[in-house]
């Protein structure tokens, strides 16, 4: 069920930021999201990627759509002939996603998908990490709720929905369970690419590992492809160990990718070029202005450490002082 206006809650501590080529989006003031967004680097790749890849008749899935970021950007382009489906299960974070998405091009479901239909217990991040929020494993002193949960086959056969062009998967260490409630649309091919999040701590905490999460993709003919840093271009690569943290996309058909990034309206290109081109800067400053206070805390400690040094060796000599003048004291008295 679609969400009701009812559930458009007013917004609590929001703090407003302008997306290039999106537009004005909300957010909780603390959200780490918003702090990557703001720094200019964040998921630059993914963004580029469907700016080149989505078309006007579409159907795009944002599955763990979190405050709306790529509904709103798919809403650019797929118009009244296609479908935005945005799921994202946390009370919280609800009314920003429908704040920041049009009601008549984006149906937001306040549900998780998963292995099965019926119910789960969502643990919700903090006022900072809201994007972390997970049914897959708890968080400590996180607060929790109960959550509607459905497979992606039932949904999809529920609502009637045909061939879907893009689902991006973000959904804190339920990648696994969502795939194996999903064994009906892989099997049938009705997806054609899933762009699918992989952390290695989250799926850690779930038990399971990238491979086992690509070998349920690979069962079904979907291959892996890592998003290219400096255009819009998939490049395949063999998944042979853990990853930190990096989008991958998931396809049945390499050559229809390939045809719909090389045939995107001239316009969406210049759009996903400059979005890859301000990501790319924004990413190279972030990483130096990490590597300049990784290198100065460990000069930091350096210094501290000869400090307790020159400290020890100090005390070490007024001890050593104080040892001569008893003795030379004790030597008077006694001569």
């Amino acid at each position: 069920m679609t969400i009701s206006d009812e559930l458009a809650l007013p917004l609590q501590s929001s703090s407003e930021l302008y997306v290039p080529h999106i537009g004005w989006l909300r957010y909780p003031s603390s959200d780490i999201v918003l702090l990557h967004l703001r720094e200019g680097s964040f998921e630059f790749r993914e963004q580029a990627f469907l700016w080149s890849f989505l078309r006007e008749a579409d159907t795009f899935l944002d599955i763990g759509a979190h405050c709306g970021l790529f509904s709103a950007l798919a809403s650019q382009m797929i118009g009244e002939n296609g479908r935005i489906l945005a799921f994202e299960p946390n009370p919280d974070i609800l009314p920003f996603l429908v704040a920041n998405t049009e009601r008549g091009k984006v149906d937001v479901h306040a549900i998780a998908l998963s292995d099965a239909s019926g119910e789960a217990t969502l643990w919700q991040g903090g006022s900072s990490d809201t994007a972390l929020s997970s049914i897959a494993y708890e968080l400590s002193n996180a607060e929790h709720s109960t959550v509607k949960t459905q497979t992606l086959d039932d949904f999809l056969a529920t609502n009637n929905i045909g061939q879907v062009a893009l689902a991006k998967v973000d959904v804190e260490g339920s990648e696994l369970k969502l795939f194996r409630g999903s064994k009906q649309t892989l099997k049938r091919k009705s997806v054609l690419a899933f762009v699918v999040e992989f952390t290695e701590e989250n799926m850690r905490k779930a038990g399971y590992s990238a491979l086992q999460l690509t070998a349920q993709l690979s069962e079904y003919g979907y291959r892996p492809y890592k998003l290219a840093t400096e255009t819009a271009e998939i490049i395949p690569f063999e998944m042979n160990e853990s990853i930190a943290y990096e989008n991958i996309l998931f396809t049945y058909d390499l050559a229809a990718i390939v045809a719909r990034l090389g045939q995107s309206a001239p316009e969406n290109a210049r759009r996903s070029k400059d979005i890859v081109d301000r990501g790319a800067a924004a990413d190279a400053l972030v990483r130096s202005l990490w590597s300049i206070e990784k290198e100065a805390t460990k000069r930091l400690a350096i210094i501290n450490d000869l400090t307790a040094a020159l400290k020890r060796d100090k005390l070490a000599r007024a001890i050593y002082a104080i040892s001569r003048l008893r003795a030379r004291i004790r030597s008077q008295i006694l001569g």
